[in-house]
């Protein structure tokens, strides 16, 4: 089993030629070009999907392996999750289920009729570039650059996408590599959603779906954190969709954020209380879609969201 941390970005056009002149000037352990494909399973009633589990065989050039992804959990945006990768002989075999562990399995999964019924929901096909980064001396850090398509039948979306993911050290790598990226490259903006997700709402006939935010008894950190990723999750449908309700979401994500700074206290909540104020005066002043997302994508927001981040993981990392 192995443990993800990671932060995502989502790019536009122009980013790419940025981001590899920036990555080449760090301390570069290894960069290496490839095509994956990648396919996902589930049964017919999503039952993997229901017990939070992502299975998939993914192809990279000769070699081919099953893996479980489980949920694991979001916080603020920064993504942590088990994974469990198994080696594959044949060619494009169907998944075996009792390969994996059994602890990973909900108690009486009936894991042969499961195995009966699972079906190729979706693939995804795209082209990687893997930096493997140095930094500090004491963390490296892997760098994936994604661009293809996420395809369901006769339905698709682009991938087009930047992830980094600690692979030993400190968390703080991560943040000090995105902000680093935040500075200097124009047009990020961050992503919550996988592959996988957004490939099984394409599987369903529809893109990402709106939420509904509880705020209801929670504590400060868990209204800052759960503000967040309602704000994020929504921004992304807003970018991809122009949805009005999105756009509605965000703003009420956003405003659950300041009323948890404003709760936690100290300057540099103030001073994020501040940015969020003004970003809301913006929001609720100019109405197009053109505004909105100029206003999301200022690079002062950018880094205010992941300094948010930063904190909600350094509080879960102290409880």
């Amino acid at each position: 089993m192995t443990k993800e941390i990671e932060i995502k970005f989502l790019l536009q056009n122009q980013s790419d030629k940025k981001i590899k002149q920036l990555l080449s000037g760090l301390d570069l352990l290894g960069e290496r070009q490839f095509h994956l494909k990648n396919s996902y399973f589930d049964t017919p009633a999503r039952q993997l999907w229901q017990w939070r589990l992502g299975l998939r065989v993914r192809q990279d050039g000769g070699y081919l392996e099953q893996t479980i992804k489980t949920s694991g959990r979001v916080i603020g945006g920064l993504h942590q999750r088990s994974e469990y990768n198994i080696k594959l002989e044949e060619p494009w075999p169907w998944p075996r289920l009792s390969d994996f562990p059994k602890e990973i399995w909900p108690k009486e999964a009936g894991l042969p009729q499961i195995q009966q019924e699972l079906t190729k929901l979706f693939t995804t096909d795209f082209e990687r570039t893997l930096w493997k980064l140095g930094w500090d001396q004491k963390s490296e850090v892997e760098v994936v650059l994604d661009r293809g398509a996420i395809v369901a039948t006769e339905l698709h979306e682009p991938i087009h996408e930047l992830e980094l993911e600690l692979l030993k050290g400190r968390g703080e790598a991560l943040f000090a590599l995105s902000r680093k990226l935040i500075h200097e490259v124009d047009g990020l903006r961050f992503g919550l959603a996988s592959k996988a997700q957004r490939g099984f709402a394409l599987a369903e006939g529809a893109p990402l779906g709106c939420k509904t935010l509880t705020t209801e008894r929670l504590s400060t950190e868990q209204l800052i954190g759960s503000g967040l990723e309602h704000w994020l999750y929504h921004q992304e449908i807003y970018w991809q969709q122009g949805d009005d309700r999105a756009r509605s979401e965000l703003i009420l994500g956003i405003k659950a954020v300041s009323q948890g700074l404003r709760q936690l206290g100290g300057l540099e909540p103030l001073a994020w209380q501040l940015i969020l104020k003004q970003l809301l005066e913006e929001l609720e002043a100019n109405t197009s879609r053109e505004e909105t997302l100029v206003a999301l994508g200022e690079r002062e927001l950018l880094l205010t969201t992941l300094g948010l981040m930063e904190h909600l993981v350094h509080k879960a990392q102290e409880s």
